[in-house]
């Protein structure tokens, strides 16, 4: 990819091409060709310049894709992270929380069940049962 290519508008090239050939059927001085020589060197530098720049900011922006392509990654990668880190703590939490609410559940179930063996009332049941009921 070292080639390089420039677009010229073709116009003002005939102009000059136009231009010379009258100068050189009238038979001007020296001056004024060589003064159109330097007008074109000068446009070809120009030209030259602006390739360059741009075949510069080519390679720039290919550069840039190529970091902003590894960047993405990254960023997706840190994120898959913080995914699993924060899905472990919360089924860690979860799974801690669930034992303790079945073990209270299961102590109140034995309660129940021993009360209603005992025989006592309901009215005396629901006095003793709801101060525990409280605290869950």
């Amino acid at each position: 990819m070292d080639d390089e290519y420039e677009l010229v508008p073709l116009s003002p090239i005939r102009r000059l091409e136009k231009r010379m050939e009258r100068v050189e059927r009238s038979g001007t001085g020296q001056e004024t060709i060589h003064d159109l020589v330097e007008v074109v060197r000068a446009n070809q530098h120009v030209i030259d310049d602006i390739v360059k720049m741009n075949s510069d900011m080519l390679n720039k922006v290919t550069d840039l894709v190529s970091k902003v392509t590894v960047m993405t990654e990254k960023v997706t990668e840190f994120m898959e992270r913080l995914e699993v880190s924060g899905s472990s703590e919360e089924t860690t939490a979860a799974g801690d929380d669930a034992k303790r609410f079945e073990e209270k559940l299961s102590k109140m179930e034995k309660k129940i069940n021993s009360l209603i063996l005992s025989g006592i009332q309901p009215n005396q049941v629901r006095r003793r049962v709801a101060p525990q009921a409280q605290n869950y």
